[in-house]
């Protein structure tokens, strides 16, 4: 029988709790558990840890009581600080439109913007309601009034088309409201208040000549090239959003997500992730060793090495690297020059031979080796094409 991946909930701070109710309560965050308790992931953490008295007791609890919070730090053991009233319908909407959000792209810098984003006109009522200053549209058309001021409406994952009562620019200008990628009336598509713009250089979106970060990926405007000298032949959040997709049975099996950069797996035993929380020096290690120093932190899409620091992989920007234990050498092979067969072994040009790497030698399961194929296969198709 095959062994269940646990999962990591993430609570306060960004931490990882992936072993204990001690741990969890060490680092409890109510809004993220309530989040997770309405999801139905928080019983399921529970279950799966046979903290069966606690998962009995979360099942008892109506999402719609008014002393949840309450009743949610009982069952768990901890103490429930702070008097405020907590809105479970807007963590219920929260949790949902972050779901949508990931299922349109991987890019965080997105998804940490979901509790200002509008998927639907009666979201779009709803934040106008709570005076957000800035507002990120996110589907095909919202009705803009003309009569709320000085807000802000950015277009995100695509270009919503506007409906309000204004004429010109002009109009827009008098009541301080400021569009960015979207199709107005009048038939411009405005990207930036008169402004010139120029692309970002990661996702091609317009932004303000004079913008530091993207308004759509979040990148930074003034990242032409990574530390290595060179551009992203295909823009990075592409190439994210196919590893996340090509990735996505693997990455579910070990409780992480495509955004953890780097992963510290048990091997051979087990193939767990023991950490995705690196220090410096542990990263600069790690890009030495599977990278042969080749690459920078913001050149990768993710990186596996082992906790002996003996083996591991890496997907860049353009290249697949990998560390061969049993030579001890580190071997960085273009996407476009990969080969490839179908016995999940990566192969590479070399005299002689012995030039083939079993995937499942390099921090995998059989599933990580259909992904590593796969993904491979795809990225030699998509640079083959851009470089021809």
């Amino acid at each position: 029988m095959a062994r269940k991946i646990k999962f990591a909930l993430e609570m306060k701070d960004g931490a990882k709790v992936r072993n204990s109710l001690d741990e969890l309560r060490e680092n409890f965050d109510l809004e993220k558990a309530v989040g997770y308790f309405l999801s139905g992931k928080l019983t399921e953490w529970l279950e799966d840890r046979y903290y069966e008295d606690e998962a009995e007791a979360l099942d008892a609890i109506d999402k719609d009581a008014p002393d949840l919070r309450a009743r949610l730090c009982e069952a768990l053991g901890v103490e429930c600080a702070g008097d405020e009233d907590l809105d479970v319908g807007a963590l219920e909407r929260l949790n949902e439109k972050k779901a949508v959000l990931r299922q349109k792209t991987s890019d965080e810098a997105i998804i940490a913007n979901a509790d200002k984003t509008a998927l639907t006109q009666e979201d779009l009522a709803d934040l106008l309601d709570m005076d957000e200053p800035v507002i990120y549209l996110c589907g095909d058309s919202f009705n803009i009034p003309a009569r709320v001021k000085n807000k802000k409406y950015i277009g995100v994952l695509g270009t919503p088309t506007i409906s309000i009562k204004a004429n010109s620019q002009e109009d827009l200008d008098a009541k301080g409201i400021v569009f960015e990628n979207v199709r107005l009336p009048w038939g411009k598509k405005e990207t930036v208040k008169n402004e010139e713009t120029k692309p970002c250089p990661k996702c091609g979106a317009d932004n303000a000549a004079g913008a530091k970060f993207c308004n759509s990926c979040g990148a930074s405007m003034d990242a032409q090239e990574s530390s290595s000298g060179t551009m992203w032949v295909v823009p990075k959040t592409q190439m994210k959003a196919m590893f996340a997709s090509t990735f996505k049975d693997d990455l579910e099996m070990l409780g992480v997500d495509a955004n953890d950069t780097f992963l510290m797996i048990a091997w051979p035993r087990g193939g767990e992730v023991t950490s995705t929380k690196f220090t410096q020096e542990q990263k600069a290690l790690a890009l030495s060793l599977i990278c042969d120093d080749k690459y920078a932190e913001e050149d990768l899409l993710q990186l596996r090495i082992s906790e002996n620091m003996t083996t591991g992989w890496a997907f860049t920007k353009d290249s697949f690297c990998i560390r061969d234990f049993e030579h001890d050498d580190a071997i960085i092979t273009a996407y476009e020059s990969a080969l490839l067969d179908n016995t999940y072994c990566f192969n590479w040009p070399s005299e002689g031979t012995g030039n083939a790497i079993a995937y499942t030698n390099m921090l995998g399961t059989r599933t990580t080796a259909i992904c590593i194929s796969n993904c491979l296969k795809n990225m030699k198709a998509l640079f083959s094409k851009k470089k021809k």
